[in-house]
């Protein structure tokens, strides 16, 4: 985990998170954002366009 590189006096950082996998929301992106199906994702992820 990374501190964050700023420190404020007046409001620390109370919450500590990591962050998500790279591409973990890409399948949903892809049907909200982009209207792709299932099928769509798993032909991009066979061509390694995805991930």
């Amino acid at each position: 985990m990374v501190a964050d590189p700023i420190r404020y006096s007046s409001t620390p950082i109370a919450d500590y998170t990591l962050l998500p996998e790279s591409g973990a929301d890409t399948k949903q992106v892809l049907s909200e954002l982009l209207g792709a199906d299932a099928e769509e994702y798993c032909r991009l992820r066979d061509l390694n366009v995805v991930s």
